[in-house]
């Protein structure tokens, strides 16, 4: 694991941003589970 970690942990870090950037601007579709955005995500939306 520690490997696998290691050899792919910034492309998953990179997703994982990217992925957190293009939904930043979208609703949940569930009107419950409405988490708080961190204030940093604020400075990419446009």
């Amino acid at each position: 694991m520690k490997k696998f970690l290691i050899r792919f942990g910034t492309l998953l870090s990179t997703l994982a941003l990217f992925f957190a950037l293009a939904t930043s601007g979208f609703a949940c579709i569930y009107t419950t589970h409405q988490p708080e955005e961190p204030a940093d995500l604020e400075r990419f939306k446009k």
